[in-house]
């Protein structure tokens, strides 16, 4: 028994310099890990806002190249830069109208597939933490008004 004293304490003696190192380099190492994530944050931000002035002048340049090309068939440019602005205006209103099908359901159900519509085959009872609940198919979400349409009811 004695011996097994003396091995623990001669333990301690030898690792309480290694624990005490370890327990004043957790804050650097979550510091570290904060500096990198704003780091990595603010880069892909202003790499964000980069990108979208490019496509913005992308597009802005797109617009003039066709508003010109467009303005040679009638010959004139008003005409043609005319042609060009219906059409954006024509493509931002589509756009308005079918936003949920072309950007909110994908999103929707690509990130939070759990919302999709083929969510439960049947209704199922789950039993968690003694409380049973039953849940219904969801047939439909529509987040704009928090509301959900369940199959059966």
């Amino acid at each position: 028994m004695q011996e097994q004293k003396e091995n623990l304490s001669a333990f301690f003696r030898d690792n309480s310099k290694l624990v005490k190192e370890y327990f004043e380099m957790q804050p650097e190492m979550y510091r570290l890990k904060v500096v990198r994530l704003i780091s990595k944050s603010a880069g892909y931000f202003f790499w964000m806002i980069i990108s979208a002035f490019l496509v913005f002048l992308f597009f802005i340049f797109l617009g003039v190249v066709v508003g010109l090309c467009l303005g040679r068939i009638p010959g004139s440019y008003i005409a043609g830069f005319a042609l060009t602005a219906m059409s954006i205006l024509v493509m931002i209103i589509l756009m308005a109208l079918l936003r949920n099908v072309l950007f909110v359901n994908p999103l929707v159900n690509g990130y939070y597939p759990s919302f999709g519509k083929n969510r439960f085959r049947k209704n199922k009872v789950i039993k968690y933490n003694d409380v049973t609940r039953k849940y219904y198919p969801i047939d439909s979400v529509d987040f704009s008004t928090q509301k959900m349409a369940i199959k059966g009811k």
